[in-house]
């Protein structure tokens, strides 16, 4: 037998079935595009914390950590978008699946959700993230449970170029609440336990629909004398739940509760809330209440949470305004007003605001605390208490709030209404977005001459004379059927300069009996068709718009 041939022979083969190996595992294993998106995922710092909501500071994601991303570009028949999980293995970020969004183009536009599970839960049942933040799980008893709770966001989603790195940063949008049982009266027998711990979250507005909601917490306590019990709420909103109760039921006795909505409502994310209770037989004490960041310990007893700094630093060089963290509204204007103070000496121009809180310590004999002050930008999107912005309440002259440098406004979510002149004369305001105003009444925007843009998606009635004079607008959007339309709510000068965009379902307007003002009747609106809508000066006739322009579609 010849050893050394057939030795050759097997070395050869293995030579030829290992490079056949290697081959068909290049062939097989999926190849990265050269124009796959590769990005990066951190988080907003030092409110922070990630899969583990239980650990105060921890502020990175961990191995197996996933987000989910969108990524959309151009417009039209050309219109792209990319969604993927992106998990993190070994230290790097890339799609679970192996499929990449793609550079289609040099600018891209992401937003991204954690965790990813959710995320594409909300996906399917909703078909967008508008009610993203309302999804928090109610099972939060196991620590995987309570992890998947703890829902972020890109905040804000934007725009990268494809020779940018792409940074995503997440903030987490839910509020931390821990209870702790302090001690049980001496109604109850030494050594008595609570067996069951639940809250209660609903919509208190009479009218609604709104299903309540109820949450288990995690605990790793045996329910007795200073027990602890965590859960995570989605952030406060008046247009979805106010209402929050938390019930315990000592061992062989009737459950006992506490309305923790007052608490609630000034609730911010990215919060940590420590609550004391004690239990009677009737009801639970609510004692004192701390405040810390999800990444630090500062903590304030009986519930007093001045000593917290009402203005912090934003993003993009906003100042954050917490109404909730003052005692009143002369201590806010205080704080604001050093700010100024300060400010004057930078050469800072721009000033923009985040308001958030009750309005409460935002509103006072008719003004609000930045009345009479330079700040441009104001987002009051999470100011809770106000549903009408008041006749005259950013009137540019005399008499409304001297804010005369004021360039754009954002609307408080629960702002359903804008009252007569709320802003008429504002001369130097461009941008107006009202995410969930109604009615816009009579000369509310008069001669606001700078007026470019104004969003208003659920608006249904334009009172008489309402923009008139806001001779800038350019693009006007109409959302939602229009029900009224008064007369000379657009000039017909304006409107020759306007281009309407609408949905398909909007409706055509006739005159009512007195000419006054618009109504609505069944004829669709035939796109293209510019003589939809509003009414000339006399209330006559109907105005001649520049183009009618299908919403659904690029401009």
């Amino acid at each position: 037998m010849n050893t050394g041939k057939s030795l050759f022979v097997l070395s050869a083969a293995a030579v030829l079935f290992g490079g056949l190996t290697s081959c068909n595992n290049e062939l097989m294993e999926p190849q990265t595009p050269d124009n796959a998106v590769h990005l990066t995922a951190s988080i907003k710092s030092p409110f922070a914390t990630r899969s583990t909501p239980l650990v105060d500071d921890a502020t990175q994601f961990v191995e197996g950590d996933e987000i989910f991303v969108i990524a959309t570009g151009g417009a039209g028949p050309d219109n792209y978008e990319g969604k993927s999980t992106y998990r993190l293995s070994n230290g790097k970020w890339s799609p679970s699946d192996g499929k990449y969004p793609l550079w289609k183009f040099n600018e891209l536009n992401f937003e991204a959700y954690y965790p990813a599970s959710v995320a594409k839960d909300v996906l399917a049942t909703d078909g967008d993230f508008s009610n993203y933040i309302s999804h928090v799980p109610t099972d939060q008893t196991t620590k995987e449970k309570i992890a998947k709770a703890d829902l972020m966001m890109m905040e804000p989603p934007r725009a990268f170029q494809k020779t940018e790195n792409v940074d995503i940063t997440m903030q987490h949008k839910t509020i931390k609440l821990t209870v702790n049982v302090k001690g049980f009266k001496n109604q109850y027998a030494s050594g008595i336990k609570v067996e069951q711990v639940l809250f209660n979250l609903s919509d208190a507005t009479p009218g609604t629909s709104i299903s309540p909601k109820e949450y288990i917490p995690y605990t790793e306590s045996d329910g007795g004398v200073n027990s602890s019990y965590t859960i995570l709420l989605p952030t406060v909103s008046v247009s979805k739940f106010n209402d929050l109760k938390i019930s315990m039921q000592p061992k062989g006795d009737n459950a006992v509760s506490a309305d923790l909505s007052s608490l609630y409502g000034g609730w911010q994310y990215d919060k940590h809330y420590t609550v004391n209770i004690t239990v009677g037989k009737d009801r639970l004490e609510v004692g004192d209440v701390s405040v810390s960041d999800w990444g630090a310990t500062i903590d304030f007893p009986d519930g007093n949470a001045t000593k917290q700094s009402i203005l912090s630093l934003g993003e993009a060089g906003s100042v954050i305004v917490r109404l909730d963290y003052a005692k009143d509204y002369d201590e806010v204007i205080e704080a604001i007003g050093g700010y100024f103070a300060i400010a004057a000496g930078t050469g800072v121009s721009e000033h923009k605001f985040i308001v958030v809180g009750n309005a409460r310590n935002f509103i006072k004999d008719g003004h609000t605390v930045f009345n009479n002050s330079d700040v441009t930008e104001l987002d009051l999107s999470e100011v809770t208490g106000i549903t009408e912005i008041a006749p005259g309440q950013f009137y540019g002259g005399a008499g409304g709030d001297q804010i005369i440098n004021l360039k754009a406004i954002v609307l408080p979510k629960t702002v359903t209404s804008i009252a007569n002149d709320a802003f008429i004369s504002n001369t130097n305001l461009q941008t107006v977005i009202c995410p969930n105003v109604r009615t816009i009444k009579e000369a509310a925007f008069m001669s606001c001459t700078a007026l470019t843009k104004i969003d208003m998606p659920l608006v249904r009635e334009l009172k008489r004379g309402c923009f008139s004079g806001c001779t800038a607008l350019r693009i006007v959007e109409l959302r939602m059927p229009i029900i009224e339309m008064g007369v000379n709510a657009f000039t017909e000068e304006m409107a020759k300069n306007i281009i309407l965009c609408v949905q398909t379902f909007q409706k055509q307007l006739e005159w009512n009996e007195n000419k006054l003002c618009g109504t609505a009747t069944e004829t669709d609106i035939e796109l293209g068709n510019n003589k939809a809508f509003g009414f000339g000066l006399d209330g006559t006739k109907p105005l001649i718009w520049k183009t009618i322009h299908n919403i659904n579609y690029p401009i």
